[in-house]
């Protein structure tokens, strides 16, 4: 026969149903995410990087295509206009240069 004794032991071991009560169930833990969750998020990251990656590095060759071409117009190109206008007047008042082909 069982006592009160051994009643009050059996609790203090095993877990009564008001103890169990206490932990989370299965509907408490679907707020969390899951593995898979952020395995899913990893892959998403990991594109959106890729994919940001891909139009900052464009951007930056397009940007250095345009620097370029703007050093260019501004600095060489606008000075070899200025030595064809300096060539020009030398050889009006020179009266022009012999053709290199003929100089020998």
């Amino acid at each position: 026969m069982i006592t009160d004794a051994d009643i009050k032991k059996l609790k203090k071991v095993f877990a009564t149903k008001d103890d169990l009560k206490q932990f989370a169930t299965k509907d408490d833990l679907k707020q969390f995410a899951t593995k898979e969750d952020f395995n899913t998020m990893e892959r998403t990251l990991r594109g959106d990087i890729a994919n940001d990656l891909k139009y900052m590095e464009a951007r930056l060759r397009k940007n250095i295509v345009d620097d370029v071409a703007d050093m260019l117009q501004e600095s060489v190109i606008n000075l070899l206009s200025q030595h064809e206008e300096r060539i020009d007047r030398l050889e009006k008042h020179v009266g022009g240069f012999p053709a290199i082909a003929s100089a020998s």
